[in-house]
């Protein structure tokens, strides 16, 4: 039986024979573009197709003339698809190489197995002289906005354009960089590494969208990389991160199959799967790789499609040992045909469990490789799993160890479900259900292996119902209710991806068809959930310029950290109770569904610590102390991925309420804060490659509870502080600077008034807002502080419009210039705000901005900027030493 691939090119061949007379067409490489064609010469396409998946038959395309600036010749002409494979015949002949395709139709949904509810628009740029194809599919139309803009504003060839905006997507979408051809000869039912993208990517996209959502998805991602070349927009990454964690591509795959099996079409998991970053690490499934039975002596040596794209590269390993051609070294630039390994680095018996070690280019992930050791037998849990029909379970595979502990290997074994009529698997553990039956679950690693039997059961629904109840968000801002299905069997599940949403007032607030609810405009709305006869609703409100609770955090926390991760959600750590005690257990928040979860636990308590975010994603948290009178010089770093707390070495000086902040370089510079002898001046860096401390040069002046700001040209500014043992003792008036270039500290001009625990916050154009703080001994009494702006061109402070009498307060930029003021202590006589005041660089003022939800009085808190400048709190003292496991966010 012939390919669908060999159908296509016995046509295209024909096709180039018929028209082998007239000028241009062919099909071969890539070209630089720099002979211009003979005057007077017409070109020829040889064929077309038009995929996102395919556009189905009767799908329209136009094709444009343009000339070599991309702008229309005044020549247009239009075909329509003739094959379910989005096959066309470009029978036109054309005056210019340059031509603009764009294609409209119903696609098939290789998600839901269906054909789509609506169309899609897909867009191209061809070049008849490299490529005879005028190919449009959902990867061009990614490319296209971006390809224009090099071409019209940056003056590149069309050529050098195409190149460069097909890598950036790539380089968007966590691809890693290859030779896989142009974009426009991909093909769905080919078999290669390009074409074999091209379906994951159509299927990411697709994920949870109807037609509409999945254009606004394409849309907004074309038009973020359009200026830049970079996926800067929130909102699409989150989208995009979470459609790749939750897509089966074992279903994509044999959606696909069944589809255009009579065409020899045949597709596996690992061919969708190998192109999804699945795990949430930035790497997609091509790039990583597994030693079993590893020891201290395994070498992996890294294929040469992952090496070949380095090279000019510098690479280094993160926590393991890099090789380059059988030499250990701490980092190389790659050359040509260079054989580069991964070790596991370790001295004395290799540790039981898994051992991830990332090689970084130019300290960007790029591959993994997984040293597995230890692991004597394999379980799934649960040990009986089941489900009702059409519902999904979540199996983890557990490692037994040679030392008696436990390993979660979900994400390492080789997941199969048979029959996969009945149940099938994603790579990741999640098994979606078919039909009433039982289903052979196997886990395989390596040699071992285990086996669970999945029961699906015909139980039916009987009711449904949303949390949170009821449901908030902001106009633009989103939220994804979760839907608890109650069973005929006495049992409950989650439904949430099975129901049927809707909302009763879309002019308020859409949902799609995953459930993710988007605020249109101020005002309440319906959202309900439906299965068959059954539905379940919940009301909601979009609002703005409001306070209100979200679900509260499991444990009391007071001087926490709190911070934002490249999945969108927030990581809290440490607490400090009455006694001033700190504790090891972390929190999640997620914004989307509005829930907290149990993290990994710390290794020891750290109140008092700080907390950044390193550039490969991962939460450095340093210092700190397990109660009032211990103080820690060590740090630990959090992997979103793996959900695991690993050693971060130590540092010189054990501190508490130090500041930490990410320098230009990629490395961590922390600075000052309390010691058991008092407070400190030393500085240290923290070196993410290797996972090491150096020494940094030291302050002027000993100081804790400062601020610390990262200039826009790199440098750090120091403010204030108090020198003494406590926060009102001494405060400072002195400010410095720290040049991360020369690893050295100069003085800066002091602010007028000395004072600490107060805020800074560098402003959009690049001033530093100070304001509040304690500025005499008498902590209970505070006097109003001038708020102060630094300029870092003319080192000068001047004063705004306000004073403020607050402490311990937060202070967030938002992205309309605005700084929000939240909570505090002010005079007199330790009161404790519920306000929120709001600084306008507009005014130069500052004003009431409403109070916090149930009238809390907090300080202590943190404050974490969200997506859509939602405003989160987190934590704090209600009263004198009593923490709260509060939260609550500003729309």
């Amino acid at each position: 039986m012939e390919t669908a691939t060999g159908i296509r090119r016995a046509l295209v061949l024909l096709t180039a024979l018929l028209l082998g007379a007239c000028g241009g067409g062919g099909g071969g490489g890539d070209s630089s573009g720099t002979t211009p064609p003979p005057q007077g010469a017409t070109f020829r396409a040889t064929g077309g197709v038009a995929e996102k998946g395919p556009l189905i038959r009767g799908s329209t395309v136009t094709a444009q003339e343009l000339d070599a600036a991309l702008s229309p010749t005044g020549r247009q002409f239009s075909y329509q698809v003739t094959t379910d494979l989005g096959t066309f015949e470009p029978t036109s002949t054309f005056n210019s190489q340059y031509i603009g395709v764009n294609a409209t139709g119903y696609y098939f949904d290789e998600v839901l197995g269906a054909v789509s509810s609506g169309t899609v628009t897909l867009n191209s740029y061809n070049d008849l002289s490299t490529n005879g194809q005028l190919n449009v599919n959902i990867l061009t139309t990614l490319a296209y906005q971006r390809i224009r803009h090099l071409v019209v504003n940056s003056n590149l060839s069309f050529a050098a354009a195409r190149t460069q905006a097909e890598n950036e997507v790539l380089a968007a979408l966590n691809i890693p960089a290859g030779n896989y051809g142009m974009f426009s000869t991909f093909d769905l039912a080919g078999d290669s590494d390009g074409d074999h993208l091209l379906a994951a990517i159509s299927s990411l996209f697709v994920d949870g969208n109807q037609a509409g959502a999945l254009s606004a998805l394409m849309s907004a991602f074309q038009s973020d990389i359009a200026t830049d070349g970079q996926l800067s927009d929130v909102t699409t990454r989150m989208a995009l991160a979470q459609a790749a964690q939750r897509l089966n591509a074992s279903t994509v795959a044999a959606n696909l199959t069944q589809q255009y099996a009579s065409l020899g079409v045949s597709l596996t998991a690992a061919d969708i799967s190998n192109w999804l970053d699945q795990d949430g690490d930035g790497l997609v499934g091509k790039a990583e790789f597994e030693v079993h039975t590893a020891d201290p002596s395994s070498v992996f040596t890294l294929p040469s499609e992952i090496v070949a794209p380095l090279v000019g590269k510098t690479i280094t390993a993160d926590g393991g040992q890099l090789s380059v051609n059988g030499s250990p070294v701490s980092s190389a630039t790659v050359q040509a045909n260079d054989a580069v390994a991964l070790s596991p680095a370790t001295s004395g018996p290799f540790p039981s469990g898994v051992l991830r070690v990332y090689l970084l280019a130019d300290n960007q992930r790029v591959a993994r490789v997984s040293f597995i050791s230890g692991v004597i037998s394999l379980s799934i849990d649960p040990s009986a799993p089941g489900a009702a029909v059409s519902l999904k379970r979540q199996l983890t595979a557990t490692g037994h160890l040679s030392d008696g502990g436990t390993v979660n290997l979900s994400n390492s074994v080789q997941w199969t479900s048979s029959p996969s009529s009945i149940a099938t698997i994603t790579p990741t553990g999640l098994v979606e259900t078919h039909a009433p039956g039982s289903a052979t679950i196997t886990a395989t690693l390596g040699r071992l292996f285990t086996t669970a039997t999945f029961t699906v059961t015909s139980a039916v629904v009987e009711s449904l119902v949303l949390t949170p109840d009821p449901l908030r968000t902001g106009v633009g801002l989103t939220v994804r209710p979760k839907v608890t299905g109650h069973f005929s069997d006495g049992t409950t599940d989650d439904v949430t991806s099975l129901v049927t949403w809707n909302s009763s007032a879309p002019g308020v607030a859409t949902v799609d068809l995953t459930g993710l609810v988007t605020g249109v405009s101020l005002g309440t709305t319906n959202i309900s959930a439906t299965i068959g006869s059954v539905t379940g609703s919940t009301a909601l409100s979009v609002i703005t310029g409001l306070w209100t609770p979200t679900q509260s955090m499991a444990t009391l926390r007071g001087q926490v950290t709190a911070t934002m991760m490249p999945n969108g959600k927030v990581l809290v750590t440490g607490s400090q109770n009455g006694a001033g005690s700190g504790s090891t257990a972390t929190e999640i928040f997620d914004p989307v569904t509005q829930t907290w979860s149990p993290g990994a636990s710390l290794a020891s308590g750290r109140f008092g610590a700080a907390a950044v975010l390193l550039g490969d994603g991962r939460v450095l948290v340093a210092g700190g102390g397990d109660s009032v009178n211990s103080v820690s010089n060590s740090a630990e770093v959090y992997d979103p991925v793996t959900d695991t707390w690993s050693s971060a070495g130590t540092f010189s000086d054990a501190r508490k309420f130090p500041t930490m902040n990410l320098l230009s370089n990629g490395k961590v510079l922390i600075v000052g804060g309390q010691s058991n002898s008092g407070v400190l001046a030393s500085a240290a860096l923290y070196d993410p490659a290797t996972n090491t401390w150096s020494a940094a040069d030291s302050l002027a002046t000993a100081r804790a509870w400062h601020t610390a700001t990262v200039l826009q040209d790199g440098r750090v500014l120091i403010v204030g502080g108090a020198s003494g043992t406590s926060q009102s003792d001494s405060p400072i008036a002195t400010a410095e600077l720290y040049d991360p270039a020369t690893d050295s500290w100069s003085a800066a001009a002091s602010i007028p008034q000395a004072r600490g625990s107060h805020t800074a916050t560098r402003l959009l154009d690049g001033r530093v807002l100070v304001a509040g703080g304690r500025d005499i001994t008498d902590p209970w009494a505070l006097t109003s502080l001038n708020v102060e702006i630094y300029d870092p061109v003319s080192d000068t402070w001047t004063a705004t419009g306000g004073t403020l009498a607050l402490t311990e307060h937060t202070a967030t930029l938002r992205s309309d210039g605005r700084v929000l003021l939240t909570g505090g202590r002010w005079t007199p006589n330790n009161v404790y705000s519920f306000q929120s005041l709001v600084y306008d660089p507009g005014t130069n003022g500052i004003s009431a901005h409403g109070n916090l939800a149930n009238g809390n009085r907090l300080y202590a808190h943190t404050a974490v900027l969200l997506p859509n400048d939602v405003v989160l709190l987190i934590g704090g003292h209600y009263v004198n030493l009593q923490p709260q496991p509060w939260a609550q966010w500003y729309w």
